[in-house]
């Protein structure tokens, strides 16, 4: 799943920028980079993200110190507003996660619907 997800990312990136990719070389990197973690305990399996790799290139990020500032910025607002957002229901939660994914992704409206 990871490799396909990763895979994805990589080929629309390619086709966005203007260069090639060889899915190969994306197994073999994902799996020496996961060979490489499985020595460290509780790391988790690396793979790419099509919804991270969307909003880099869409800001303008070119490099990897893009994924260190976000994140940092990530870390910090767990620390800091983890306890402010611990009292809320899951539901709100994942509102306003569904409400964001929407903005993302460009979806109009008068395309997707959901009825109860």
């Amino acid at each position: 799943m990871g490799f396909l997800d990763s895979t994805v990312a990589a080929k629309q990136n390619a086709d966005r920028f203007g260069y090639s990719i060889s899915p190969n070389r994306e197994l073999v990197a994902l799996g020496a980079a996961n060979l490489m973690g499985s020595f460290v305990p509780g790391t988790l399996p690396a793979f790419g993200s099509i919804v991270r790799s969307k909003i880099n290139g869409d800001v303008g990020a070119r490099t990897q110190l893009a994924s260190l500032v976000a994140a940092s910025i990530t870390l910090l607002s767990t620390f800091f507003l983890l306890p402010y957002l611990y009292f809320l229901p899951r539901c709100v939660l994942a509102s306003m996660y569904v409400f964001h994914l929407h903005r993302i992704c460009g979806t109009d409206s008068s395309s997707a619907s959901v009825s109860l």
